[in-house]
């Protein structure tokens, strides 16, 4: 529902998918740093955002543990 939501514009869908994805993306920076795991791996209803969510997560990611 919010995938479509998202995929026709819709502004509060996009706010949704920008705050889970900065969070995200915050929360697998402070992981990797403790852990050190080769990958993360996503499955079940999360995997269907895609790449709607996981650019968003990457790029907090990246800029969290540089």
């Amino acid at each position: 529902m919010i995938d479509a939501a998202f995929d026709n514009g819709n502004e509060i869908a996009k706010k949704i998918y920008e705050i889970t994805g900065n969070r995200l993306g915050q929360g697998l920076a402070q992981a990797a740093t403790l852990l050190s795991p080769e990958a993360f791996i996503f499955y079940g209803g999360f995997s269907n955002a895609g790449d709607r969510i996981l650019k968003l997560c990457k790029r907090i990611h990246g800029s969290a543990s540089d």
